[in-house]
């Protein structure tokens, strides 16, 4: 994601984005709007503040899209400061993290296998669908499909340059682009695990496909459907494992979720405040799995639906590993 920087935007810019941008978010905001119409912080050494104040004026955009000319240069003068900041407190989290990682239990389980792999994923250089943690995204294309967001993704690269060629293909041209489905020996009847908001099936990979539009590009994998799956279940993620969940709400991660990941200094839509939880690891019941809902509205109806492995101790709350998929369209701003 791009950010603010002290020398990215002319004000005539900054004000064409920011009504593309914030004309795309919803209204609703936990933001308290009863204060001075452009609040000054003279402080900027406390990170919470500076962060409270920020979204201030994200919230004051929302509201006004005329107070843009006099907020951007604000937002320019204090957004580096907050990124610094910001590197600084995730920094603590992370070994906070890690500390706590490496107190879990041991064993040969598939859940600690699993986790031992999901966290060393910058290492992984395996296929989406095989690798330990996979997002099912809903409303980009028909089917169940197992997403690669990254049209730059290696594996998936080889993938296509050994398949594309193939005469058993078929090219779709869609509203977006156009899409191109091929079926690659070494994927097809290979299985997956698939996870629902209250259970789980094996389901096969059937085709995959690229997909070429004019602001981003995406690899996906058709799933043949379930014979037991209930269609007023979508599939929410999929896994090599078997993993043992429980699957549970936690509202109270749910409301600190909403509050962490509101947008500061984003100048694309962001959609991580609207993170749900859905279930947890068994036997390593700070790890929960994560879908993304606005209010009001259907599941992944929104800029930038998301699945995630997040930890949650009560205390800390750290994303331990993240899938986007940008609806929005941020590569044509």
């Amino acid at each position: 994601m791009r950010h603010f920087k002290t020398n990215f935007l002319l004000l005539s810019v900054v004000t064409l984005f920011t009504s593309s941008v914030f004309a795309q978010e919803s209204s609703n905001s936990d933001t308290d709007l009863d204060q001075p119409a452009l609040p000054v912080l003279s402080d900027t050494t406390n990170f919470e503040k500076l962060r409270t104040h920020l979204i201030n004026y994200h919230a004051l955009l929302r509201e006004d899209l005329e107070k843009a000319e006099t907020i951007a240069p604000m937002m320019q003068e204090l957004c580096p400061v907050y990124f610094e900041m910001k590197s600084v407190e995730e920094n603590k989290e992370t070994r906070q993290f890690w500390d706590e990682f490496d107190d879990l239990e041991r064993n040969n389980s598939t859940n600690y296998r699993f986790l031992e792999k999901v966290t060393e994923m910058y290492k992984n250089d395996e296929l989406a669908y095989k690798k330990p943690f996979g997002a099912v995204i809903q409303g980009v294309i028909a089917g169940t499909n197992i997403f690669e967001p990254k049209s730059s993704s290696n594996p998936e690269q080889k993938l296509w340059n050994e398949a594309h060629d193939s005469e058993d293909r078929n090219e779709l041209s869609t509203k977006e682009g156009k899409a191109i489905t091929t079926y690659p020996k070494s994927v097809r009847g290979d299985s997956v695990f698939v996870f629902t908001k209250t259970g789980k099936y094996r389901m096969e990979v059937n085709t995959f496909s690229k997909h070429i539009g004019d602001c981003s590009s995406f690899f996906s994998y058709r799933l043949e459907p379930a014979a037991k799956q209930s269609e007023e279940e979508p599939v929410l993620i999929s896994s090599p494992f078997d993993l043992d969940l429980e699957f549970v709400q936690n509202e109270e991660l749910d409301q600190r979720m909403s509050e962490k990941f509101q947008p500061v200094c984003a100048d694309c839509p962001v959609s991580g405040r609207y993170q749900q939880s859905f279930a947890r690891l068994k036997g390593y019941e700070n790890f929960y799995f994560t879908y993304t809902r606005e209010p009001g509205k259907l599941l992944d109806e929104t800029s930038v639906p998301q699945r995630s492995l997040v930890y949650y101790n009560g205390n800390l709350l750290r994303i331990v590993y993240t899938i986007q998929f940008d609806k929005f369209g941020c590569g044509c701003i």
